[in-house]
C-alpha cells in the first residue's frame, strides 16, 4: 500500500507532505494499483483548515491508467489483487 507520510510511493507520486499530492503503490500484474490522494497539512485545499498540521487523507482507490492520462480510472472487478468487487 502506498504511504505518502513515510515517502513510500513505489509506483510514483508528486507533491509533498506540506502541500499535498498523490502517491501510487506497485502495479499488480493486471495493471491496477492503489492511488492515494492527500491535501496539504498547512493549507488543506479546497477547504482551508488553519492550523492543520498533518495532511488530510482524501482517500485511496484502486485504479488503472491504460493511456497514461492525467486522471487514472477506477479498476474493474478483480483489480488490486481481487480487492475490487
Amino acid at each position: 500500500m502506498p504511504d505518502p507520510l513515510r515517502g513510500y510511493c513505489p509506483g510514483g507520486g508528486a507533491g509533498n507532505v506540506l502541500m499535498g499530492g498523490w502517491c501510487d503503490g506497485e502495479h499488480y500484474p493486471d495493471g491496477s494499483y492503489w492511488h492515494k490522494v492527500m491535501a496539504g497539512g498547512a493549507y488543506s485545499l479546497p477547504i482551508m483548515v488553519p492550523g492543520q498540521s498533518e495532511p488530510v487523507d482524501l482517500g485511496m482507490s484502486c485504479v488503472i491508467d491504460p493511456d497514461n492520462g492525467p486522471v487514472p480510472q477506477p479498476a474493474p472487478p478483480g483489480g488490486c489483487g481481487g480487492a475490487v468487487k
